[in-house]
């Protein structure tokens, strides 16, 4: 029987040309490197009856052997990998990603994110979400949403605000497995900014939609109009305001505020003040004689006359709060 260096180095090993390692009269590390070279002609190791103290020699030949087979044929020739590969030092990944497949998954209690053969997902239907599947920590999926259905904030799906999300259509979201069945939602983009509702600025309890400047005036403890004005025989003299068309003068100490859009009811809070320099300003009051949806009447009196009266260098304040 010949040795292993005495083999053709061209022709692939078959179990007649193999020897006992530890009759070959050659260092282990250099049978390993002809065994090698011989078969990467084949890329398939010979098999032999091997004795149970040669096992780890053979398996790490098995090892190299595979390590050849995937320099010689390379990862672009479509290789297919099965069951679980473990990558040492740095993989480097020229035009390609790892994962880069799309899977379309039905909404669920739980939906099995982490088992899906992809890293970008769709979810269909409208079916709540309490959880995904228990997956190692760090594998991260992107979900993106077909429709309307609500993500429950709990201690298996952590979400952005801690609080429920209804999806949109289109909108994605971004999880990363914490382990032990816990995600976490590190990123979610609307499809769209989602500009809240006059109901939801009502409401108050919103946190996941666009608050506008248009809508900021919707919401209750907002108000809903305001006004500084000086008084004068010849008339109001506006200073500053909001939702306010104009002040007129019915008569001394007697104002109209008229404002721009109306209140939805007459039952708003109005509150009026009086402020001012002169000497009449102390004793005096300010205060709300008739309220309609849209103008609020007020009044100056001077407590002292018994009469209404406009003040010299005295303004009144108005401000009003309800629903329009």
């Amino acid at each position: 029987m010949p040795r292993i260096s005495e083999l053709n180095p061209a022709a692939a090993l078959t179990g007649t040309e193999l020897v006992p390692l530890d009759q070959s009269g050659q260092t282990l590390a250099a049978q390993i490197n002809q065994i090698i070279t011989l078969a990467q002609a084949s890329l398939v190791l010979p098999s032999v009856p091997v004795s149970a103290a040669m096992q780890p020699v053979f398996q790490a030949l098995t090892l190299a052997l595979g390590r050849t087979a995937m320099a010689v044929a390379g990862l672009a020739d479509n290789n297919t990998l099965t069951g679980t590969q473990t990558f040492q030092g740095k993989v480097t990944l020229s035009g390609a990603s790892l994962n880069e497949a799309f899977a379309v998954l039905a909404s669920a209690a739980t939906v099995n994110i982490g088992a899906a053969a992809a890293n970008y997902i769709q979810i269909t239907g409208v079916v709540a979400i309490t959880a995904f599947d228990n997956v190692q920590a760090g594998v991260e999926r992107t979900l993106e949403f077909a429709g309307a259905l609500t993500l429950t904030n709990n201690a298996a799906i952590l979400l952005l605000g801690a609080a429920n999300i209804t999806t949109v259509a289109g909108d994605v979201a971004v999880f990363r497995s914490e382990g032990a069945g816990v995600w976490r939602c590190v990123s979610y983009a609307r499809m769209s900014t989602l500009p809240t509702t006059k109901a939801l600025m009502q409401t108050g309890t919103d946190n996941q939609t666009i608050v506008t400047p248009a809508r900021v005036n919707d919401a209750d403890g907002v108000a809903k109009a305001w006004v500084n004005f000086t008084m004068g025989g010849a008339g109001a003299t506006v200073n500053k305001s909001f939702n306010v068309t104009s002040v007129t003068r019915n008569g001394a100490g007697d104002y109209t505020v008229n404002f721009t859009t109306a209140m939805a009811d007459a039952s708003f809070a109005a509150v009026a003040l009086l402020w001012g320099t002169t000497a009449n300003f102390f004793g005096s009051v300010a205060a709300v004689s008739t309220k309609a949806v849209g103008s609020v009447r007020v009044v100056a009196l001077n407590t002292t006359a018994g009469s209404l009266s406009d003040l010299t260098n005295s303004n009144i304040d108005l401000v009003c709060y309800g629903r329009q």
